[in-house]
């Protein structure tokens, strides 16, 4: 196994750079292009939610990393086993996967975009002497390779949804049995912001409405930021062959 075999780089930039997204050359395979194609398209998918699609491209882009490094096989042709083996890695990531310090994925230098050869895809947490896999982080990885895996025989890479044959998958997550306190704001604070927006609306409407509009919203429809962001879909798709208008998130 040669050292540039293992060299661990970015493959999926963010969401607004997908549109100039290219298969990654630092990876040998005759798969390699038909992954990076499913993928893309996958993720395509949700570009209009910046936090849906990061959550989703960080785990589609450890399963190619181990696949394409480790496992030496394109996603296209995983069985079970292989599943099973990944979520095994993604609970125990090797060291040389572990950063101590999140770092961004590409850097611009000199107007190119390029590899941040510091970017590790696991992160430990502050203070903590062992990267550590939570019960979320797990449940998530399995829910979305599950997705990932019925979109790809919806569009006809494959046949069969491998992780359907996976037997007692709950046993690759492990429920942490210490409770983690959920950082929301509490009703007296929600009352405060609502009656303040409000306030500033009275006195300065053509200012504040938008305001009180916002935080109306984010409190009575739970939303995130990300989902209140505009958004520019007329963007041109300028990798694969077809353009398409079509938007599924």
């Amino acid at each position: 196994m040669s050292k540039k075999a293992l060299k661990l780089l970015p493959i999926f930039d963010s969401a607004k750079k997908i549109n100039s997204m290219s298969p990654p050359k630092h990876v040998t395979g005759r798969y390699i292009k038909s992954d990076f194609k499913a993928c893309w398209l996958f993720l395509k998918q949700y570009d209009c939610s910046e936090f849906t699609y990061a959550n989703y491209r960080n785990r589609i882009e450890v399963l190619c990393q181990w696949s394409w490094l480790v496992r030496k096989k394109s996603i296209l042709k995983f069985n079970k086993d292989d599943l099973e083996e990944f979520f095994k890695f993604y609970q125990h990531p090797p060291i040389t996967w572990i950063s101590n310090i999140r770092q961004q994925k590409f850097k611009e230098k000199d107007g190119e975009r390029i590899y941040n050869e510091n970017w590790r895809p696991f992160l430990k947490k502050k203070n903590s002497e062992h990267y550590e896999s939570s019960y979320h982080i797990m449940k998530s990885t399995i829910v979305i390779a599950n997705i990932f895996y019925k979109f790809l025989v919806d569009e006809e890479f494959i046949q069969t949804i491998p992780l359907r044959k996976v037997r007692q998958i709950n046993r690759f997550i492990i429920r942490n049995t210490e409770t983690k306190r959920i950082k929301r704001l509490s009703a007296i604070q929600w009352k405060y912001i609502t009656e303040t927006a409000r306030k500033m609306a009275e006195n300065d409407p053509r200012m504040h409405e938008r305001t009180l509009f916002i935080v109306s919203a984010c409190y009575s429809l739970y939303l995130r930021i990300s989902e209140l962001k505009h958004h520019d879909t007329t963007m041109s798709m300028t990798y694969g062959q077809e353009k398409t208008d079509k938007q599924k998130c």
